[in-house]
């Protein structure tokens, strides 16, 4: 079973629409998500999680289709960019608060992430940066019981190391654990080292949904050499030549 199925999702704004946006997400496995701002990977995003209503399409997940206006079950975790908790409140208060919604709330696990991400309990979130505020939104999105992780940009503004431990996460996640991740960064790179599979998006479509061995090698040149995920993102984008399908 697919952990995530979208299917024909629609979306139509004054200037932008999501057309017939179409993928899955396999059960330990990393879905990387890549497309340029404006692309529609957020839209698609909150359509999944129900803060978009789409205007046709379907989602399923787990197998069960996503009733319009339903919440999501404890088994999908999210993070969106710009997400806050009350300021003054201290990280352990956050916690303790959050973890009374799920019955399958994992304090070992939680514990866990606090020590890798270096989180103090006793700190405010409005002490925290940017970069650890995603880290804490990260540590209690995985500790309640979620077997699927949607993640909005989860390492805009962290630094080269913090973003090498996101992904260690994130791998143990999927690879050890069975999870599965639907993941968007503007940090292909970041791709190349951690998804599984690529779904690449533009103007709206899908222009490719594929395993990522499978998504480069549709891009290797004559003499069978791959580009790296980032050469065909700019190249497809119109910024440098040289691969074609």
């Amino acid at each position: 079973m697919n952990a995530l199925e979208v299917c024909g999702l629609n979306k139509k704004y004054p200037a932008f629409s999501l057309e017939s946006v179409s993928f899955c997400v396999k059960r330990g496995r990393i879905a990387g998500f890549l497309g340029r701002n404006g692309a529609g990977k957020s839209t698609t995003m909150k359509a999944i999680a129900g803060l978009v209503c789409a205007d046709s399409g379907s989602v399923r997940i787990f197998g069960e289709e996503r009733q319009a206006g339903g919440g999501l079950p404890a088994s999908v975790g999210v993070l969106f960019g710009g997400a806050e908790f009350y300021s003054r409140r201290r990280l352990g208060s956050v916690a303790s608060v959050f973890a009374r919604f799920y019955p399958q709330w994992n304090e070992a696990r939680y514990r866990r992430l606090l020590g890798q991400f270096s989180l103090d309990e006793r700190k405010r979130v409005c002490e925290l940066s940017n970069g650890m505020k995603v880290k804490f939104q990260l540590a209690l999105a995985c500790s309640h019981g979620a077997e699927l992780l949607v993640l909005d940009e989860p390492t805009s503004g962290l630094d080269p190391v913090s973003r090498a431990e996101v992904h260690s996460m994130l791998r143990a996640f999927a690879h050890e654990e069975g999870g599965a991740v639907l993941y968007s960064t503007q940090i292909v790179a970041d791709l190349e080292k951690c998804a599984d599979d690529v779904i690449y998006i533009r103007g709206g479509r899908i222009v490719r949904a594929d395993e990522k061995g499978a998504f480069l090698r549709a891009y290797a040149q004559s003499d069978g050499t791959m580009p790296a995920l980032e050469e065909i993102f700019l190249q497809e984008e119109g910024v440098c030549e040289g691969f074609a399908l």
